[in-house]
């Protein structure tokens, strides 16, 4: 039987199906291709107020930390940040809140942030080389006053105007990382350009001040509560029995040459010395401490600890005055993301 010729009203109806049927697909291809370049706009909007958002926290750093204001405002590339410091109070602890925004999207991230002498760099800073042997542990992350780690990633272990030489078993660490040896780079600093010089200037006040100011021991500062500045006779505290002791022990003389030696007992607090040889196995050092000379320095001799601990700075700042006398340095403690 023969079959039935289309008609020219089938081919059409055929052809505007078809064209109907290709419009639909087309149609929402379009829309997935476009729905997917605004979620890669969105995305790259997002990342970029988070980048304008750390910019923000790192401009306020810098200002305060320079005497600029404690508040910006500023259009950065495709958008603007909003940044603000705000103090927790006198020798406490405060926070950088800043906000980033791109095409309307914002992202906004919170530091808590600690208030140090401008000198304390890390657990150990030093002006020249320091090699470290024995067991001792030096460790940036910050601690509890009771040595143990709370949790924040802290300061470099080790902060050198020179060069970190690490032997024996001794263990270095900081900025978030367990202490190792080998340490992990992130964890010290070699060629600080700004190692310290002066122990006023370790504690960020004048000449002037810290002679007037913080009292002179004639005998060892054992058991010493308080701050204190120390000239040993013969230019050598040895041995430096701390006892136990809390607050700032100063060892200093006039050719920059006094050195503290077969270190041991406890220092919540800060020692500031000109040389350091030798910090023994019992000792126990939370807080900071820092030398001022060109001198190499050898820090350990046994299971010694050196932890550095943010609340025992802040305890130092407290005993300084907290007025005119300690100008702070803001650092960066904990970061997160905020709603």
């Amino acid at each position: 039987m023969k079959k039935p010729a289309l008609t020219k009203g089938s081919v059409i109806i055929g052809s505007m199906l078809f064209v109907l049927i290709m419009s639909f697909v087309v149609g929402n291809y379009l829309c997935f291709v476009s729905s997917g370049r605004i979620g890669v706009k969105k995305l790259n909007d997002s990342t970029k107020a988070l980048y304008l958002a750390e910019a923000g926290l790192n401009r306020v750093l810098y200002e305060v930390n320079n005497g600029g204001p404690t508040a910006v405002n500023e259009a950065l590339g495709e958008g603007t940040y909003s940044a603000a410091f705000t103090p927790g109070g006198v020798n406490s602890y405060g926070n950088i809140r800043s906000t980033g925004t791109v095409s309307g999207i914002s992202r906004t991230v919170t530091v808590g942030v600690v208030l140090m002498p401008p000198d304390v760099k890390g657990a150990v800073t030093v002006r020249s080389d320091i090699s470290t042997t024995g067991n001792i542990t030096i460790d940036g992350r910050d601690h509890y006053l009771s040595g143990a780690p709370n949790g924040a990633p802290g300061i470099y272990g080790v902060s050198t105007g020179g060069q970190l030489y690490q032997g024996g078993n001794s263990d270095v660490g900081g900025n978030g990382v367990a202490p190792a040896s080998p340490a992990n780079p992130i964890s010290y600093q070699e060629n600080s350009p700004t190692p310290p010089t002066t122990p006023w200037g370790a504690l960020g006040v004048t000449q002037a001040w810290y002679l007037a100011n913080i009292p002179t021991a004639s005998t060892a500062p054992t058991n010493n509560i308080g701050m204190v500045r120390y000239d040993p006779s013969d230019g050598t505290w040895n041995p430096a029995n701390l006892g136990i002791s809390v607050g700032i022990i100063i060892v200093h003389n006039d050719t920059n040459t006094a050195t503290v030696k077969n270190v041991h007992g406890i220092l919540i607090g800060m020692l500031i010395a000109d040389n350091v040889e030798h910090i023994n196995g019992d000792a126990l050092i939370v807080g900071a401490v820092i030398t001022t000379n060109q001198a190499g320095n050898t820090f350990g001799n046994g299971n010694a600890l050196v932890a550095f601990s943010s609340g025992a700075i802040q305890y130092c700042g407290s005993i300084l005055g907290n007025t005119t006398a300690w100008r702070k340095a803001v650092r960066a403690g904990t970061w997160r993301e905020s709603p």
